[in-house]
Order: C-alpha cells, then sequence, then structure tokens
C-alpha cells in the first residue's frame, strides 16, 4: 500500500487517501465471516477516488479470533491506528467546520462595530463559493485546510475574474482575495495551517474612476426637456429634481412611501429611511427645489389616482401604485440622455445626480458635511467616489497664508525685514495679489 494521508469514517467504511490522488482504499466496516466457527477477517479495497467503484478484488486479512465481540474490538483498533498515522497535525480540521469557526469570530467583530451583518453575509458568500471550487476539484465533499495549496487560490481567483457571464470586475476579484486571505491568516493564526495559501496570489491594484457627476447645467436642461403631458413623464422630472436636492440612492428614492414623510419640531419636512447601506437609519431633509418637487409629485399623484390615493402609495409609483423598479429608476435619466443630451450618452447614470449633489455641499460646506449629506459611514468614501480633485489654487493659497494672524517678535523696532528667496512665477503672483 503506498503511504497514506488522510483517514476518514464513511458510511460504509474507513477510506484511506494515498499519495496516489486517484486512489483511495477502503477498510470493511464491520468484520465478516465468523460462520461455523471460522475466524473473522476484515477486507481491504482498491478504490477509485472520484467514483469509489472498486478497481481490483478485496483482499482479505485474518483477525485471528472466531468471537464476534473480539473481532468488533480489533477491528476498530486497526482502523483507529491507521487513522492515527494518517494525521500529520493533530489540529488540523476540515475546511466546512473551520467556516463555523471563521463565522464565530466574526460574530464578535459585528458585536464590536467592525463590521456588520451585511458585510459579513457578502464574506461568507465568498468562502462559499471556494468551498464549491473545491468540492469540483477535489470531487469530494471531505476537504481538509492542510490539502488546500497556493495553486487552489490562484486557479479559483483567475476563475472569478473576467468577462464571460458570472465573473466579475477587478474590485470583486480583489474584494474576494481579501476575504479569503482574512480567512487562512484565522487559521494560520490557530496552528490549522503552516502558511495561507492566498498570500502568494497576484494583487490586481483596482483602478480607481475620477467622479463624473453631471453639471448643475445639465440636470437643469435635462428636466427642462421632460415633456409634462403624462403621468410617468411628470414623474421622471419631479423624481431627478428630488433626487439633485436630496442626494438620495436610487433605491432608497423609489421605495420613499408618502407615510415616510412627516414635519419635525423644527418646522422642516424630513423623509425617514429606516434602514439605509450602512444598515442605519436616516432622515433627509427636504428644502428648497426638492420642496417643490414634492408637491408637484403629490399633484401628479392625486391627479392620477384619484380615489385609490393614499399614504400607503410610494411618492415615486408606476402606472398601477407599486413600487418602481431599479432599471425603471436608471431609465428615466438614460433616456432623457439619449434624446435630448447625446454626447453624454454611455458616459452618465442615474447615479450621477447622487455625485452632483456631493459636489455642490463639498463646494459650499466642506468634504465632512458632504460626506454627513450623502450618509456615508466613512469621508474616504466620499473622498474617493463622489467629489472630483480640485486643482491646486495659488491665489486661494496665498489668500489664505496671508490672513494668518501676525508674529509680533517679527514687529519689533530694530530687526530688518527679512526677505526670502521665491521662485519668480510665486512672486510675480504675490505682487499682483497685494
Amino acid at each position: 500500500m503506498p503511504k497514506l494521508t488522510r483517514a476518514d469514517f464513511y458510511r460504509n467504511g474507513l477510506i484511506i487517501k494515498t499519495k496516489e490522488s486517484a486512489v483511495h482504499y477502503r477498510i470493511s466496516k464491520e468484520p465478516c465471516g465468523g460462520k461455523n466457527g471460522e475466524s473473522f477477517f476484515y477486507s481491504i479495497t482498491r478504490i477509485d477516488a472520484f467514483t469509489r467503484k472498486a478497481l481490483g478484488k478485496k483482499r482479505r486479512l485474518s483477525l485471528n479470533t472466531n468471537k464476534p465481540e473480539r473481532a468488533r474490538k480489533l477491528l476498530k483498533k486497526i482502523q483507529f491506528e491507521l487513522q492515527e498515522r494518517t494525521i500529520e497535525n493533530e489540529n488540523e480540521v476540515m475546511f466546512s467546520k473551520f467556516v463555523e469557526e471563521f463565522d464565530s469570530s466574526e460574530r464578535v467583530r459585528i458585536k464590536k462595530g467592525k463590521i456588520n451583518e451585511k458585510t459579513h453575509k457578502g464574506n461568507l458568500h465568498y468562502i462559499e463559493k471556494f468551498r464549491k471550487y473545491l468540492i469540483q476539484t477535489f470531487k469530494s465533499e471531505h476537504i481538509y485546510l492542510s490539502e488546500i495549496r497556493p495553486d487552489h487560490a490562484r486557479k479559483f481567483l483567475e476563475s472569478l475574474h473576467g468577462k464571460l457571464p458570472g465573473q466579475t470586475g477587478e474590485r470583486s476579484y480583489q474584494y474576494a482575495r481579501n476575504v479569503m486571505l482574512r480567512f487562512f491568516n484565522l487559521a494560520l493564526c490557530d496552528d490549522k495551517i503552516k502558511e495561507n495559501p492566498f498570500i502568494k496570489t497576484q494583487k490586481i491594484t483596482v483602478t480607481v474612476k475620477e467622479p463624473n457627476p453631471f453639471t448643475v447645467e445639465e440636470i437643469d436642461y435635462l428636466i427642462s426637456m421632460i415633456p409634462t403631458a403624462s403621468y410617468e413623464y411628470r414623474t421622471w422630472r419631479n423624481g431627478i429634481g428630488f433626487d439633485y436636492n436630496t442626494t438620495l440612492r436610487a433605491i432608497e428614492l423609489r421605495n420613499i412611501k408618502l407615510k415616510d414623510i412627516h414635519r419635525e419640531s423644527d418646522g422642516l419636512l424630513y423623509v425617514h429611511l429606516p434602514k439605509t447601506k450602512n444598515g442605519k437609519s436616516f432622515n433627509v431633509p427636504i428644502v428648497n427645489d426638492a420642496l417643490n418637487c414634492y408637491r408637484m409629485q403629490l399633484e401628479n399623484l392625486k391627479s392620477h389616482f384619484g380615489k385609490e390615493f393614499s399614504d400607503e402609495l410610494p411618492l415615486f409609483a408606476n402606472y398601477y401604485g407599486k413600487v418602481l423598479s431599479e432599471a425603471t429608476v436608471s431609465k428615466w435619466v438614460l433616456k432623457a440622455i439619449r434624446k435630448y443630451l447625446p454626447h453624454l450618452e454611455g458616459k452618465k447614470t442615474w447615479h450621477c445626480i447622487r455625485k452632483t449633489g456631493g459636489t455642490e455641499v463639498e463646494k459650499r460646506r466642506g468634504e465632512k458635511i458632504a460626506s454627513q449629506v450623502l450618509n456615508h459611514s466613512d469621508e474616504k468614501v466620499t473622498r474617493r467616489h463622489y467629489l472630483k480633485k480640485q486643482e491646486i489654487d495659488l491665489h486661494i493659497h496665498a489668500d489664505a497664508l496671508s490672513q494668518m494672524p501676525r508674529l509680533n517678535s517679527m514687529k519689533q523696532k530694530g530687526h530688518k525685514e527679512i526677505v526670502m528667496l521665491i521662485p519668480k512665477e510665486l512672486l510675480l503672483l504675490t505682487n499682483q495679489i497685494n
């Protein structure tokens, strides 16, 4: 028998894996024979690793006893000794079992507020994908952490990344890699494995796209060009205007019901969002043009639904009073662009309206307020995806420095004015300001 590497109990006996990846051996579960006072025996069968079909005749080995109970004890002793011989690491565990340990570990992070349920669910999604990939590779559900090699990790990530149906882009690839790195790092810390198989996989640098908001003039033009002849067109106009002035996500906008809008003690109307993308509730004030869009949409709903009008209706309901699909909301802008601003086709989407609102808030009140208005969990998200990089303006820079408080020690008599050597371009600029 070749060198043993793994032994596990199955329904029909003890299956032993060997260095020959396609060949396993099966030890019978119970003793055989024992008829008419003959000795009991057990059988060893060479089997196919994938189909589990016999590859030759059974080999019979005697247990040297004709007593049933004694024979069972001897066979169990043989089976457990074989299993102990094949275990390379006493801490070694099955992949599926360690998923449960990982889940328990992540639950602790959820309680501490480091991650939320949605993130954890996304992490488990990629771990489950990897488990299914391993089952296809090993042709078995009984896979141990120590059996997983860097080559398995590399091929799994390659199967994810691409342009074929079911494959993902750079960002999802990188996310999957980070999840699996964390998963196996936990196993490494617990001495379940000797090395992380994903540590040698290629790291893809995700290309961060520049934010592409509309200009205010473009949004204004789009709204002005959409006709008002039908209920749907009026809903388009009001929805685009409302979204620009509230910076809501498409999923948040389409799920607003009339009963979610209420007046607070400060006299302002607010949209109450019970659960947003970051898992928290959020109140969005309805002010300026958003208030006009809200009032026009109310009139639109009343004229269309008549007696069926109620506070259970979505604010931007479809023709039949149901919640709009996400695809329908996106098409509001795509169709309007195709017809009225064709040079922007393929460059702008519905989400660009939200980015426009965020950019305009940032210009007036700064990045921190823009992050709050956009309801981001972290200011880094606002900076990376929503705010356009501003070119350095030396005029503003110099003006800001000129307004700093003066140092009294520099005004004392007897001290000569210090002349610093500065570039000619900056010298000309300061002379112009002065």
